[in-house]
């Protein structure tokens, strides 16, 4: 668990405060243990967001185990929403059979390439999910189309994007979207997170915790499951809850982690 603090200059004063609890990684497979699965839906639920994101990586490599996400994950509820997009393990089990089945399970939370705008407290936020670049433009198979994902946000309108791969984010920074949320680099699942530092930093420009490039901000989680081999060392298996908070500057400010 991990809490990150989103100041954004010019928020709305009706989002100040807006929680948002981000997923990322799962990776939902037979290799995940149940009462892994539990603990995380006890303690999303525990925190009662505003918004939760899963921003990606739901399954490992089978579009069947879509159905363990769902069973595990899919009473989970806030009252903005639970939104989902494509990460590139979702493409290589086949991303439109992966979407059927959540749209099937789950209804009307699956972001690819879209936007849904929410209101709290009288105030306008969009919601924004891209595809991933494991199938690069073709956006029918869960490819990236940066202008269909922002096309329907209106104009004044502050942006919270969910984008499993971080290196969209400098396309979305330069589109003015006010905050970023990503997985996808694991921080290597190997870090020095004092120094900055992680076996994915010498690969990646973005690779680990948060960044900021003018009005724009970036939150890379580190993964809530795992790839691989069951090993962490400083990049800890988390759930992250992001606050927005109305700033004078725009800044990004990341608490310690307690791991899930």
């Amino acid at each position: 668990m991990r809490t990150v603090t989103a100041d954004i200059a010019d928020l709305p004063p009706g989002l100040d405060g807006t929680r948002i609890v981000q997923l990322s990684d799962l990776h939902i497979g037979p290799h995940l243990p149940a009462m892994k699965l539990q603990r995380i839906v006890s303690t999303v639920q525990s925190l009662a967001p505003d918004i939760i994101a899963v921003t990606g990586d739901l399954v490992d490599d089978h579009a069947e185990d879509t159905e363990r996400y769902a069973d595990a994950l899919g009473a989970l509820d806030a009252p903005l929403g639970v939104y989902v997009i494509a990460g590139n393990h979702d493409v290589y089990a086949g991303w439109n059979d992966v979407a059927h089945r959540l749209r099937q399970r789950l209804g009307n939370h699956v972001l690819v390439n879209q936007s849904r705008t929410v209101t709290r407290n009288g105030a306008a936020l969009s919601i924004a999910g891209t595809g991933d670049p494991a199938a690069g433009n073709d956006a029918a198979n869960g490819g990236v189309d940066i202008a269909a994902t922002l096309g329907q946000v209106p104009a004044g309108v502050p942006v919270l994007a969910l984008a499993h791969n971080p290196a969209l984010w400098p396309a979305l920074a330069t589109r003015g979207v006010a905050l970023t949320l990503s997985g996808h680099t694991h921080w290597g699942q190997l870090a020095l997170p004092k120094l900055g530092w992680s076996i994915a930093s010498p690969f990646l420009e973005h690779a680990m915790g948060g960044y900021e490039a003018g009005n724009s901000l970036l939150y890379i989680n580190p993964g809530t499951g795992y790839w691989g081999l069951p090993f962490r060392l400083g990049a800890w298996s988390e759930i992250t809850e992001v606050t927005l908070r109305r700033a004078p500057a725009t800044r990004i400010e990341v608490g310690p982690v307690r791991d899930v």
